[in-house]
C-alpha cells in the first residue's frame, strides 16, 4: 500500500473502514433501534454521505501539511507515535 496510486489509497481506505469507531456504532445503534429496515438503511446512508465532505477535507489538509512540513514531520513522527502509544496505554489502564 506504500506505492502511489488511487487503488492503493482506496484499498487502504477500505481496510481502515473496519477499525471500530464510536460514531459508527452510535449510528448503527440508532438505525437498529428504528426497527424498520428501510429507515435503518436510510439513516446509515445519510450518516455515510454526511461523513464524506469532512473525510475529503481532512485528506486534503493532511496532504498539504505533509508537503509543507516535510522536514518537521520526519522529526515529529516518532514523538507523535510515542504520544499516541502513551495515550493508548493510559486509556487501557483507565478503562480496566
Amino acid at each position: 500500500m506504500s506505492g502511489p496510486g488511487f487503488l492503493n489509497g482506496y484499498g487502504l481506505g477500505l481496510l481502515l473502514g473496519f477499525i471500530p469507531c464510536g460514531l459508527v456504532y452510535a449510528a448503527l445503534a440508532v438505525s437498529a433501534a428504528s426497527a424498520d429496515p428501510l429507515a435503518g438503511a436510510t439513516g446509515m446512508l445519510a450518516f455515510g454521505l454526511g461523513t464524506i465532505p469532512m473525510l475529503i477535507g481532512i485528506g486534503i489538509i493532511g496532504q498539504m501539511a505533509m508537503t509543507r512540513m516535510k522536514r518537521f514531520s520526519g522529526l515529529a513522527r516518532p514523538v507523535i507515535m510515542a504520544l499516541n502509544g502513551g495515550m493508548l496505554l493510559l486509556s487501557l489502564r483507565i478503562g480496566a
